[in-house]
């Protein structure tokens, strides 16, 4: 087993997500349990005292935290139920998007990811809490996948299906078919999305 070539101290608390900027690999975003996520440049990090080029703040725990296909946009997703689009050229321009993303009693932390280009982030919809007694399920109240748009900056779609018992806490995107989705849930179902 070979020894790491660096290892730096980078936040104050647990590191969630990792993820390397597609455009230029030298560019690194890390999320953290401190509520904040940091871009660095591996190339500038110093052991002693790493300085981010960039850090932006939630109000809680950031559970995730991943460049756009591009590079334009940095997407993360946090328990202030909250996902943040952010952009500009050191992401500085800030917008936070209202969403569930506390799991409760669930397995697992939600995470937003991007599909085949800079236009949408995906996330895992919990179903709403139904606030009265009622035999049936509506529509909204089941589980399902959000897709959010970076344009309009909100909800644009919802992905369902009775097939899915729970939510889908980890999605991946079909690398080469666009519109092929995949989210995995708790319990150990795989649903797939395929565009018509």
């Amino acid at each position: 087993m070979r020894t790491p070539s660096s290892s730096w101290g980078l936040h104050g608390n647990t590191i969630n997500t990792i993820h390397c900027k597609p455009n230029d690999p030298n560019i690194i975003a890390t999320s953290s349990a401190d509520k904040t996520v940091s871009i660095w440049d591996v190339r500038s990090v110093s052991k002693d005292q790493p300085k981010s080029l960039t850090t932006i703040s939630h109000g809680g725990p950031i559970y995730s935290a991943y460049f756009s296909p591009f590079g334009t946009f940095l997407a993360t997703t946090s328990s202030d139920n909250t996902i943040g689009l952010f952009g500009g050229e050191n992401y500085e321009e800030k917008f936070l998007i209202p969403h569930n993303n506390l799991s409760g009693e669930y397995i697992s932390t939600l995470r937003g990811i991007w599909g085949w280009d800079d236009s949408h982030v995906y996330i895992g919809k919990i179903q709403e809490k139904q606030k009265h007694k009622r035999k049936e399920k509506i529509d909204d109240e089941k589980h399902g996948l959000h897709i959010i748009s970076t344009v309009d900056k909100k909800v644009v779609r919802t992905l369902q299906s009775d097939d899915m018992p729970t939510v889908p806490y980890r999605l991946a995107a079909h690398p080469y078919i666009v519109g092929t989705l995949a989210g995995a849930t708790g319990k150990g179902k795989v649903c797939m999305w395929a565009q018509a």
